[in-house]
């Protein structure tokens, strides 16, 4: 293998403004090896380049030229990171995986006699964090990804496939060791019917995965969420689950849970002291709400007569505690909108407090 300077100034569109942005780069060629996607990723990423060409210089510079200049089923930005020149001249570019171009292992590239293959290597990709979506940081010019995210912007989360649901498992019982089905959360109660749960927040702590969602009491469906919710407490042992149900966090009325490590110092570890933080959308007094009865999960038009009513008081709350099973403190008000508004509030506590 060798390096390559490719061309410069190919007049690629940069679709995150509405200046035209030019991409400079060089590439790593791989002479008698035919350019594979890595491993898992689908064969669709693959898009013609040209027709006819007559060097792997021709066919990097029509790689280069297609960064940016569509969108990628993947990631969002679309950027061609290796190509393929074959022996009738058509060139055929692999788009961004969704991930770092690390990802991209011309090593276990397949031999192919005569077939030029080359990977990219962008320079000036970035000049800010702004240019990788404020979720990494510019490093000479190329996006280094958080941990959570990837692609050439930081633009896609970097998530696993999570495994199927298993019919066979009706996620267990109220009296059973299991609640939480195959994976995830999943609640039947002792007689057999369905409870439903909105959302969730999952936190590693002590060696397990804990999940906090909000439950709709006496069988109801999400409907009731404004007389029925409460904030249930899941435990599993790796973060797709199943989870278990551990208890009760915080009675009706409380929905929507956010929680949150707060840092008992500045040195980034995982501390056993942090606080664990909660934020919800509740109610400081009784709530003046009649709670629902319903059936089956789900909420019928005659069970709920009190749905529709906007008019009650619900701030946004804050607990803490210093065990996922707590107890928790009292909770204090950190928003409290006027006209009443649910704030779906999604906080960030930074290490350095």
């Amino acid at each position: 293998m060798f390096l390559a300077v490719g061309a410069e100034g190919l007049g690629a569109t940069d679709r995150r403004s509405d200046a035209a942005a030019t991409t400079a780069f060089a590439y790593i060629a791989y002479p008698d090896t035919d350019a594979i996607p890595p491993a898992g990723q689908p064969r669709d990423l693959a898009v013609p380049l040209g027709e006819g060409l007559a060097s792997s210089d021709a066919c990097a510079a029509a790689c280069g030229a297609y960064a940016n200049a569509s969108v990628s089923p993947v990631s969002g930005w679309a950027r061609c990171q290796s190509f393929a020149l074959g022996l009738d001249g058509a060139c055929t570019g692999w788009l961004d995986s969704g991930g770092p171009s690390s990802a991209w292992r011309p090593e276990d590239w397949p031999a192919a006699p005569g077939v030029a293959s080359g990977r990219m290597a962008y320079n000036g990709s970035c000049a800010d964090a702004r240019d990788c979506s404020l979720n990494g940081v510019c490093d000479a010019g190329q996006c280094r990804c958080d941990a959570a995210w990837q692609g050439p912007q930081c633009a896609t989360l970097a998530l696993t496939p999570a495994p199927a649901w298993d019919s066979s498992s009706n996620g267990g019982s109220a009296a059973g060791p299991d609640r939480g089905g195959r994976n995830g959360l999943r609640i039947v109660d002792a007689g057999g019917v369905n409870v439903s749960t909105w959302g969730g927040s999952v936190l590693a702590f002590g060696g397990a995965w804990h999940l906090w969602a909000s439950e709709m009491v006496h069988h109801c469906g999400l409907s009731s969420w404004r007389s029925n919710s409460r904030i249930l407490h899941a435990v599993a042992a790796a973060p797709e689950g199943p989870y278990s149900v551990a208890g009760v966090a915080v009675d009706v009325f409380a929905h929507e849970p956010t929680v949150l490590r707060a840092p008992s110092d500045t040195s980034g570890s995982d501390d056993p002291d942090d606080l664990i933080v909660m934020f919800y959308t509740g109610s400081l007094e009784p709530y003046p709400r009649p709670l629902c009865n319903c059936s089956d999960g789900s909420t019928g038009v005659d069970e709920c007569a009190t749905v529709d009513d906007p008019n009650l008081h619900e701030p946004t709350l804050m607990v803490f505690a210093t065990s996922p099973f707590g107890p928790w403190s009292q909770p204090a008000v950190v928003l409290d909108p006027s006209p009443p508004l649910d704030t779906n509030l999604a906080p960030v506590i930074f290490r350095n407090g």
